[in-house]
């Protein structure tokens, strides 16, 4: 049979021994909580960084097809007074012949669609 003196003595070795595990883990939580911050921390600056930089590439995308579309615009509006101008002689041309019944003239912009 075990003596209880031994076996308290057991115990209180084994219960310290867990309080003591108990105390380094609750002082080593604290730098693994800090280490986890920081990782997160530094997971979040790293996604946003890249997010960032993804937007600055897509802006200048953007800015670049921006420039196309209006160039493209200021050669449309180039052409459309050209033709307003020649619209015009031709009418002209046509009332000194003596047309008088014309037609609506079409639209210069095509409609949207889609």
């Amino acid at each position: 049979m075990i003596d209880p003196i031994w076996l308290g003595a057991v115990s209180i070795l084994i219960g310290t021994g867990g309080v003591g595990t108990a105390i380094v883990a609750l002082r080593k939580a604290p730098g693994e909580n800090r280490k986890m911050d920081a990782d997160t921390a530094a997971v979040i600056a790293t996604t946003a960084g890249k997010w960032v930089m993804d937007a600055d590439d897509r802006m200048a995308e953007l800015a670049a097809e921006l420039k196309l579309i209006k160039a493209a615009q200021r050669q449309q509006d180039d052409l459309m007074v050209i033709h307003v101008r020649w619209d015009r002689q031709v009418l002209d041309a046509l009332e000194t012949a003596g047309v008088k019944h014309l037609p609506p003239p079409p639209p210069l912009h095509l409609p949207q669609t889609g």
